[in-house]
């Protein structure tokens, strides 16, 4: 590999503003251009073992084709450790390389913390194919929880990865779904703006919807969702059966539309022990408080009336 051939040094895609550059100072880089043997070189895994990226195929025959015919123009970035060098941008370089036999990488040596690296990482991966939102909930958790070291804010952690904050906090939910409930979001079977409202659901009550999605290989939108919350709210014990006959039959009125008209048919102790149990899954300690006053207030008036 000649230096020559690289389209842009380090310094100038840092100016650019480019994502993974910014992250790291003048300080920490070790080495702008240097070649590395390529069995020197490891991919990036995480203390869990895992890498947080999928690889595509295809870039990397594209990028195979490309360095045969113009070389190397990018270095990949790493960092030393254990006496060798850990990748943490240009995966897709990597293995293009690897592919056509090459024996050394360009590439930007770089001294920064574990923490670092996984946002390098990270960050240098997920424009080029989102993850699916299991795989973000985890990103997005280890990023929160390390926050206050990076003072990394809510608000700055969604724009980085270019979504709202709300949507952010959404996947951060699935984090209390169970995992082939995740797999069902992550398929695209199970809508995301219900995340928030099935977390309400016990494991169980999780399983047997499942259960019913896989069965019937069906996408759940939110209206579909919320009918299924709401048949466990009246029957914590509802049976696959019991969702398909929720969901199929033609008779709305026995469907209840919401939580709070599904409330409206429980007995006194039914009320506050579902209160009690489902606490989490009213939006707001207001709307309790309504329900309530404007219930008590409708029986104190028939009292009344006798």
């Amino acid at each position: 590999m000649k230096f020559d051939k690289v389209s842009e040094t380090f310094s100038e895609r840092k100016e650019k503003g480019s994502i993974k550059e910014s992250l790291i100072s003048a300080e920490e880089v070790l080495n702008e251009i240097t070649e590395i043997a390529m069995h020197k070189l490891d991919m990036y895994t995480d203390e869990d073992g895992n890498q947080p990226f999928d690889i595509d195929d295809e870039k990397v025959e594209a990028l195979s084709e490309s360095i045969k015919e113009n070389g190397q123009l990018e270095p990949i970035i790493v960092r030393k450790k254990n006496g060798r060098y850990q990748i943490l941008s240009g995966h897709h370089r990597y293995l293009a390389l690897k592919s056509i036999t090459a024996m050394y990488a360009l590439a930007t040596v770089v001294d920064v913390s574990d923490l670092k690296a996984y946002m390098i990482v990270c960050e240098s991966n997920i424009h080029h194919a989102a993850p699916p939102p299991s795989k973000l909930c985890k990103i997005f958790l280890r990023y929160r929880a390390a926050g206050k070291e990076e003072k990394i804010t809510a608000d700055q952690l969604a724009k980085m990865f270019g979504i709202s904050r709300e949507q952010m906090y959404r996947i951060i939910a699935m984090d209390t779904l169970t995992t082939p409930m995740q797999e069902l979001v992550d398929a695209g079977l199970i809508s995301t703006n219900s995340i928030k409202q099935l977390r309400t659901l016990t494991p169980d009550q999780q399983d047997t919807l499942a259960d019913y999605v896989y069965n019937e290989d069906k996408k759940l939108n939110k209206a579909k969702c919320d009918k299924v919350i709401d048949l466990f709210i009246t029957n914590a014990n509802a049976t696959v059966e019991d969702i398909d006959e929720c969901l199929n039959s033609d008779d709305k009125e026995k469907e209840p539309a919401n939580n709070y008209n599904a409330m409206k048919k429980m007995s006194k102790e039914q009320l506050a022990d579902y209160i009690f149990a489902n606490l989490a899954s009213f939006t707001s300690s207001e709307k309790i408080l309504s329900f309530l006053c404007d219930n008590i207030g409708k029986e104190k008036q028939n009292l009344e009336k006798h």
